[in-house]
């Protein structure tokens, strides 16, 4: 075997692990969940969601909904929309 297969060779298993290494310091995490019970259903409404329970409400989530009736001709036009909003609070 030549010295520039050994040295491709080489390099290639040093990236691998050096690759490996990296993504096992790196990919370390945690999950914690948190059940809401009664589940909560959000109409036109505010509501805060603390992701890591530190008592600090890290987003917040907002409903609107609004409907409307108009009937001048007899045929009458409905206009409802909802629109949700997701704003984060730190």
């Amino acid at each position: 075997m030549s010295f520039s297969k050994v040295q491709n060779k080489l390099a290639a298993y040093s990236f691998v692990a050096g690759s490996t290494l990296a993504v096992s310091l790196i990919a370390k995490a945690e999950i914690i969940y948190t059940n809401l019970d009664p589940d909560t259903t959000i109409l036109n409404d505010t509501y805060f969601i603390d992701l890591n329970n530190d008592d600090i409400n890290d987003f917040e989530f907002r409903n609107v909904f609004n409907a409307s009736w108009q009937d001048t001709t007899g045929t009458g036009v409905a206009n409802k929309f909802e629109t949700i909003f997701i704003r984060p609070l730190c």
